[in-house]
């Protein structure tokens, strides 16, 4: 696995809702999780806002997989192909 060989340790951390998401962000922080990779879901786009807020109250880095979160107050994206045109 790629991400042992580079030393870094994986969590997967589930929010279903958005009332989970303050659990999902209290677990983060209590494991001192150095990242946040922000998976493409339909309740994370409707909450995008919320969860830039949480990201940045945590002071944990985030990645996007669209622009549309960092409008929203989210540090970075990666863009998909469909987003250039």
């Amino acid at each position: 696995m790629a991400a042992q060989a580079l030393g870094v340790q994986l969590h997967r951390v589930e929010a279903r809702d958005p009332d989970a998401f303050d659990r999902a962000f209290a677990a983060m922080t209590s494991a001192h999780a150095g990242a946040l990779l922000v998976l493409a879901d339909n309740i994370f786009f409707e909450h995008r806002r919320r969860l830039a807020e949480l990201a940045a109250t945590s002071r944990l880095p985030t990645m996007y997989n669209s622009r549309m979160f960092v409008e929203a107050g989210g540090l970075l994206c990666y863009l998909l192909w469909a987003e250039l045109f």
